[in-house]
């Protein structure tokens, strides 16, 4: 059972990264078509990176007042309702920009607050020796699935459009909910964590520990997240020059190489994981 939860859970978080990348990847596409602006495409992707660093700081303060599985499965059913919505209502604000931005800042939001939630359900479905091989193939999976996202969702809006596009992605935003709840339920012991004394000693509590012991730094997955999404503000500054001296499938290129190269390095270290179990073996 524990085998199938996480191969159910791999689906969810394939299904989940994939619409994330596409419906940001539809509007982005669908606004440059439309307003022929970089500076104005640009502040998309710009906005919900900024919600998303806002959500990640405050992820612990969410995280303390409800139960992580339950708040892990509402937020990605507020998430889908959201997507539903905007193709519901696409064709009446596709035009609006200020429409557009509050939904846009609303869906980063909760996918800012589910990211440390959906790396710590990991830990709970699969034995402790077999943790790292398991996170490299998820995150190996997961860049395949981003690269494959940034390169040919521009495409496939532009030959069925950005309204029936959508609707694919709430698609897969709904099996990623299924999947999830189906390797959720499995789980039977919730982890419960002290609360903290102040908001405040909540938000710094990871911080703390990040820098009293540098080997937490792969399990801090709120400050990952925060670093994240810092690093990807600063990089969508540029965004506009680019595009403007280039264009902005130079943009797509750049996003799919770099991704393809993170790809790449985590499968190196898939293969380092596997030959230093074989050695240990031996």
């Amino acid at each position: 059972m524990p085998r199938q939860s996480l191969f159910f859970y791999w689906v969810s978080k394939m299904c989940i990264t994939l619409a994330d990348v596409v419906y940001v990847m539809i509007v982005t596409t669908h606004i440059y078509m439309t307003t022929k602006s970089a500076t104005t495409t640009a502040l998309f992707p710009l906005f919900g990176v900024i919600a998303s660093l806002i959500a990640s700081i405050s992820a612990p303060l969410i995280m303390n007042r409800f139960r992580s599985y339950s708040l892990l499965f509402t937020l990605q059913g507020i998430k889908t309702f959201l997507l539903i919505f905007l193709t519901v209502l696409f064709s009446l604000v596709s035009s609006n920009i200020t429409a557009l931005l509050i939904f846009i800042i609303l869906i980063s939001l909760c996918g800012g607050w589910s990211s440390p939630l959906l790396y710590a359900v990991i830990p709970s479905l699969t034995s402790q020796e077999k943790l790292v091989k398991v996170n490299s193939v998820f995150s190996f999976s997961t860049q395949i699935v981003q690269a494959a996202a940034y390169s040919f969702t521009s495409v496939v809006v532009l030959f069925i459009g950005a309204t029936s596009t959508l609707i694919i992605n709430n698609i897969l935003m709904i099996l990623g909910c299924i999947a999830l709840y189906i390797s959720l339920r499995t789980i039977q012991v919730e982890q419960t964590t002290e609360k903290s004394a102040s908001k405040s000693a909540t938000l710094i509590e990871g911080w703390k520990l990040l820098f009293q012991q540098p080997s937490l730094l792969s399990k801090i997955y709120t400050a990952h997240g925060t670093l994240t999404s810092a690093v990807s503000g600063i990089s969508m500054l540029s965004v506009g020059i680019i595009t403007d001296m280039f264009g902005v499938r130079t943009i797509y290129i750049i996003a799919a190489f770099l991704i393809l190269c993170s790809a790449c390095l985590s499968f190196i270290l898939l293969k380092q994981t596997k030959q230093q179990e074989k050695d240990v073996s031996l």
